[in-house]
């Protein structure tokens, strides 16, 4: 008999991979026979003949699936929208802030077991309830919500729970067994969740219909349909069930201020709706987080800088520039000071470009030490400051090569930055420092030391 399980075996085999191998169709009793074998059985099989067994061929159903579901989104697939792309790069080397966040190609989408229920999860048709009884009696049920919202609970009878929160079965049912079961406790769990279908439409990357976990909210429908064309408003987004609009969600919420109160969960035949892209704006320069932003009417220069994560402490926020569309089509110049309230009132209007500039890095009360010297750089300068404050010592303040008789301190005398240079022995001024030599030095001095066998 097992003879004649391996050649039907074979066959089947052969069968599913005819590409590789000729062989005759196996009848459905066949595949029956060969699937009702054991597992180890069929894998000797595959094992003889050096075939590997597809998963969708074994007759033990995985009990955990996690499938990838969104895959990176490939790059501009038409010229028109690579030129566009480019284009924008080469103008501003911007992106639109928040796109890359949903950016994917969707897969595909199996919803997981294994996710926590929430007390005020509504259960519904399809669900599967777990009702664990010990005591008296130990056995486990897995009933299935049928479409009239009853569960069939053997020695309970049929029980209502569609349109009640998990919470609510729960109790309920811990109560039944309670009253009706004597000497059994219950605990209730929810096993697989229902699934549904939803409509994520617009300018969504891949619209159309989405089968979805009862779980589910907004943003993820979004997710799993590749988030937002490049024409998608990330501001506008709505829920539409009915035929009626039943909650906007403004993306910046949730992913700025980390707000999803109006992230809410999707109900069957919900259809998520994607505005078309509004009023941008560009910020450049010293923020924390460069990019195109989308704004809304009224909003001020203020609140786009708050998008942008604040300036950074390298910011030069008394002076912004802002470049500005004018009625004819040229660019006005707008310049704002952060530090006057009315400035950061300033509304934002459609295509403005803003830019914050960095500080002055020239430094300021400062003596620079430059040539033959163990250390040279830059010394803080106060007032009062000598050469004989800038060296330690003679031995071990210079080279060994330094000239340690003659050195050049060379100042700037005025505005126009015309120069003094003056002469000094620095060996006398640090031994002696009652000395002429001991130069009493202003800011930005450079005190410039020689070596000794360059002439």
């Amino acid at each position: 008999m097992l003879k004649g399980y391996f050649s039907i075996g074979a066959c089947i085999l052969a069968s599913l991979f005819a590409p590789l191998t000729n062989a005759q169709t196996p009848t459905p009793e066949q595949i029956q026979m060969f699937q009702n074998l054991p597992a180890d059985q069929q894998q000797a099989l595959a094992s003889k003949y050096g075939i590997s067994i597809p998963s969708g061929a074994s007759s033990q159903p995985s009990s955990y699936q996690n499938p990838q579901v969104i895959e990176q989104r490939p790059v501009a697939s038409s010229a028109t929208e690579a030129k566009v792309n480019d284009a924008e790069k080469d103008e501003q080397g911007l992106k639109r802030f928040g796109l890359d966040l949903f950016a994917g190609s969707p897969t595909t989408f199996a919803p997981i077991s294994d996710v926590p229920v929430p007390a005020d999860y509504t259960v519904g048709a399809g669900d599967e309830i777990v009702i664990q009884l010990f005591g008296k009696e130990n056995t486990t049920h897995r009933l299935r919500v049928n479409r009239a919202g009853i569960i069939n609970f053997p020695s309970l009878g049929p029980v209502q729970v569609a349109g009640m929160t998990f919470s609510d079965v729960r109790d309920s049912l811990n109560q039944r067994v309670k009253e009706q079961m004597i000497g059994v406790r219950s605990d209730i769990s929810l096993g697989e969740m229902r699934t549904m279908q939803v409509f994520v439409m617009g300018d969504a990357y891949k619209p159309g219909a989405y089968t979805v976990s009862a779980l589910t909210t907004i943003s993820q429908a979004i997710y799993y349909s590749g988030g937002f064309s490049e024409s998608g408003a990330l501001r506008n987004v709505q829920l539409k069930r009915n035929g009626q609009v039943i909650r906007k969600l403004d993306m910046y919420d949730l992913l700025l201020k980390g707000d999803a109160r109006n992230d809410i969960r999707l109900l069957p035949g919900d259809v998520v709706f994607i505005g078309a892209l509004g009023n941008t704006i560009s910020i450049d320069g010293e923020v924390n987080r460069p990019a195109i932003y989308e704004i809304k009417p009224g909003e001020t220069y203020k609140q786009a800088i708050q998008m942008a994560g604040g300036f950074t402490a390298n910011a030069y926020s008394d002076k912004i520039e802002v470049k500005r569309y004018a009625e004819k089509g040229a660019r006005d110049a707008l310049t704002l000071n952060f530090s006057q309230s009315h400035d950061q009132q300033t509304k934002v209007k459609d295509g403005d470009a803003v830019n914050v500039l960095k500080k002055n890095e020239e430094l300021t009360r400062y003596v620079q030490i430059e040539g033959d010297v163990r250390h040279p750089g830059f010394i803080e300068w106060k007032s009062g400051l000598r050469i004989a404050d800038l060296f330690q010592s003679v031995d071990t303040s210079f080279n060994s090569t330094a000239d340690v008789s003659y050195a050049v301190v060379v100042r700037e005398i005025n505005p126009q930055r015309d120069i003094e240079v003056y002469q000094v022995n620095l060996a006398n001024a640090i031994l002696s420092p009652t000395s002429k030599d001991n130069l009493k030095l202003n800011s930005r001095d450079r005190v410039l030391v020689f070596n000794r066998f360059n002439n």
